[in-house]
């Protein structure tokens, strides 16, 4: 349905059983998830239920009204932070560049004008470290908007969105670090392609190329331990 009476009324069911449903394969087909995609001031308000305003200064209701708040804050706060989307991508994965530019400027507007700007750069790294690492990435519009920020707060949680997208690994008996080992040449291909022209970009793939090997020397040293084990 279209009627936006019912599709705020989904939206509202989404926002409060997100964590039974962030999970589906098809999560950015939620009416919340397309409503926080497209529209910069949805999300600024999961930002001002889930974090204190920057003065720390909030109003306190009665015992009812902060319970409710509560449950807000938490529910806001949950999908804040494993949110696995980024605004202006379609169906395919394809970007609209100018979109996501648009999205986030107005984004950092609004979260200055909602007194949210302390915490808007987890989010903005956050929703970057999203984009899909697909043949055409990175692209130049991402470089761009990382040095136009010029935010060390931004690179920092790019680059942990990114490690973090990995989730729990497997790996065969005495396999070692060939995963990690893998992904250093992967991200020493995305910071050779940028180092350039997008320095704090090429950074955050230095950084990140640093942890995959120090995980892959990690993983060797119990392969090994596990051979001499057997």
């Amino acid at each position: 349905s279209e009627d936006p009476v019912i599709v705020q009324a989904l939206i509202q069911i989404e926002f409060f059983a997100y964590r039974a449903l962030e999970h589906r394969r098809n999560i950015n087909e939620l009416r919340l998830i397309k409503e926080l995609m497209t529209d910069p001031s949805s999300l600024v308000e999961l930002m001002v239920m889930a974090f204190t305003p920057d003065d720390g200064v909030e109003i306190d209701g009665n015992e009812l009204e902060q319970s409710n708040k509560e449950v807000m804050a938490r529910c806001a706060f949950n999908i804040l932070y494993d949110l696995p989307c980024c605004p202006g991508i379609d169906t395919q994965g394809n970007v609209d560049s100018s979109a996501l530019r648009t999205y986030i400027y107005r984004l950092y507007e609004l979260s200055v004008e909602r007194h949210r700007s302390q915490v808007v750069d987890m989010v903005v790294g956050n929703l970057l470290g999203n984009l899909p690492r697909n043949e055409n990435y990175p692209q130049p519009f991402l470089g761009e908007i990382v040095e136009k920020l010029n935010s060390d707060s931004v690179d920092r949680h790019i680059r942990i969105r990114i490690f973090n997208s990995r989730g729990v690994t497997t790996r065969g008996f005495t396999e070692g670090g060939d995963q990690e080992r893998s992904l250093v040449a992967l991200f020493k291909k995305y910071r050779d392609k940028v180092k350039f022209s997008y320095p704090r970009l090429a950074k955050i793939y230095s950084q990140l190329i640093q942890e995959y090997e120090h995980d892959a020397y990690r993983e060797d040293d119990i392969a090994q331990l596990e051979d001499y084990e057997y």
